[in-house]
């Protein structure tokens, strides 16, 4: 519905001849590029922290749908044509340095998109976005397969100092695993501090100098997502 409703309005955009300025033609442009943004947001953020077979179907077939869109509006000629006239317009000179940059890169990305190659150059093009696109989520999904299958095993000593609620969801986390004792999941190993290592107790451990950090994941403002209502 998002992705109509955005051809829709680009349709209407062009069939208006006076929309030809900044105020009628890029704030529009960049009201529906936020909106489609916004809606498409929290479904890339559960894919990324809360993934599942039935998840990853329906985000790479909408990620698919997303990348054709894309490609299709870097390759709408008369669009195109449009951006032009503005930047090409008595008015584009009157516009602070921010929107007539706006202006630019929005001509550059429908340049770069093989706006100018003829119809069967464009037809190959959108072939190799699309697989390109498929390609780098079926990357990122490995990754984070690979992420997430990957644990280190941590003694009752090396977990001191967490409350106690923290080491029985770690305990639990373990035994889902089939492990005994805690479970943590890791993002990032760096190499210990020798010093800080000697104070606590630590100089003589047998395993590689190494220190590890807990894995955080980027989150969104609840404000930004459509028909959420904040409690």
């Amino acid at each position: 519905a998002v992705l109509a409703e955005f051809n829709t309005a680009v349709g209407r955009l062009l069939a208006d001849p006076d929309a030809r300025d900044f105020d009628r033609l890029m704030a529009p442009l960049e009201a529906l590029e936020d909106r489609l943004a916004r809606a498409w947001a929290p479904v890339g953020h559960l894919h990324g922290v809360k993934d599942s077979a039935e998840l990853r179907e329906a985000y790479n077939a909408a990620e698919e749908k997303l990348t054709e869109h894309a490609t299709a509006l870097g390759q709408n000629r008369p669009l195109y044509e449009a951006v032009q006239a503005l930047r090409d317009g008595p008015g584009f000179a009157a516009l602070d340095r921010a929107r007539q940059t706006l202006v630019e890169d929005s001509l550059r990305g429908f340049r770069l998109s093989g706006v100018a190659l003829e119809a069967e150059a464009r037809e190959r093009f959108r072939s190799i976005q699309t697989e390109l696109s498929r390609l780098e989520t079926g990357f990122s999904e490995a990754v984070l397969d690979a992420t997430d299958a990957w644990t280190w095993p941590l003694t009752e000593r090396e977990l001191a100092g967490l409350p106690e609620s923290a080491l029985a969801m770690l305990r639990a986390t373990a035994q889902e695993k089939g492990e005994r004792g805690h479970l943590v999941v890791f993002w990032k190993i760096a190499d210990r501090n020798s010093e800080a290592d000697a104070e606590d107790g630590d100089e003589d451990r047998d395993e590689p100098a190494r220190r590890m950090f807990a894995r955080g994941y980027t989150v969104f403002n609840c404000a930004q997502v459509d028909g959420y209502t904040l409690p």
